[in-house]
C-alpha cells in the first residue's frame, strides 16, 4: 500500500512539474523566438542595404524591389527575403499584424538602438496623437510604426514621414486602416 501511495506522489509531483514547465519555459521560449526572428530581420536589413548600395552606385538609381537584386545578381536566387520596401535612408521590413512579428520588429529595433519598450511609456497620454505629422516636444517618436501614412484609400503607397531613418521594419498598413504609432500589449 505504501508503494502505491509513494507512486501516487511521484506522479502528481511529475505532473506539477511539467506545468510548471510549461508555464516558466513558455515565455522562455517566445522571447527567444523573436530574437532569433529579429536576427533574421537585421541580417537580411544588412544584406538588402548593401546590395542597394552596390546596385545605387552601379547603376545610378534604386532598385524598385528585392526581385530586382536577385534578377540582376546582387542577391542570391536562394534568398527567402521578401516583403522589404526600399526608402532611400534605409530597407524595411513590412511586418504583418501578428503578434509574433511584431514582436520580432521590436526586438530588431532594439538592436538598432530604437528601443519602443523602453522609449514609448505613456507616449499617448503624452499627446503623441495618430493624426499629427509631426510628434510633440514631450514625445519620443522611437515607436512601433505603420509603413505608410494612416487614412484615405487603399493600396496607400506614401512613406510614413515619422518613421526614424535608422528603423529596420514597420507594419504594412498598405491594405488596412490603423493608427500610427502602434502600441503592443
Amino acid at each position: 500500500m505504501s508503494n502505491l501511495i509513494v507512486t501516487v506522489i511521484a506522479i502528481a509531483l511529475v505532473g506539477i512539474m511539467t506545468l510548471a514547465a510549461v508555464y516558466y519555459g513558455g515565455s522562455a521560449w517566445m522571447q527567444s523566438q523573436s530574437q532569433a526572428d529579429a536576427g533574421t530581420i537585421s541580417n537580411e536589413a544588412m544584406q538588402i542595404e548593401g546590395a542597394v548600395s552596390v546596385f545605387h552606385g552601379e547603376i545610378g538609381r534604386y532598385p524598385s524591389d528585392v526581385s530586382e537584386l536577385v534578377e540582376r545578381d546582387y542577391l542570391s536566387s536562394g534568398s527567402e527575403m521578401q516583403g522589404w520596401m526600399f526608402t532611400q535612408e534605409a530597407a524595411l521590413a513590412l511586418i504583418g499584424t501578428d503578434l509574433r512579428a511584431q514582436k520580432a520588429c521590436l526586438e530588431a529595433r532594439k538592436k538598432q538602438g530604437l528601443d519602443a519598450e523602453a522609449n514609448c511609456e505613456g507616449v499617448m497620454e503624452a499627446g503623441c496623437a495618430p493624426s499629427t505629422t509631426e510628434a510633440p516636444s514631450n514625445c519620443n517618436p522611437h515607436c512601433l510604426r505603420t509603413c505608410y501614412i494612416p487614412g484615405g484609400a487603399a493600396p496607400r503607397s506614401v512613406i510614413n514621414p515619422q518613421m526614424d531613418p535608422h528603423d529596420v521594419c514597420c507594419i504594412n498598413n498598405a491594405e488596412i486602416e490603423m493608427v500610427d504609432p502602434v502600441f503592443l500589449p
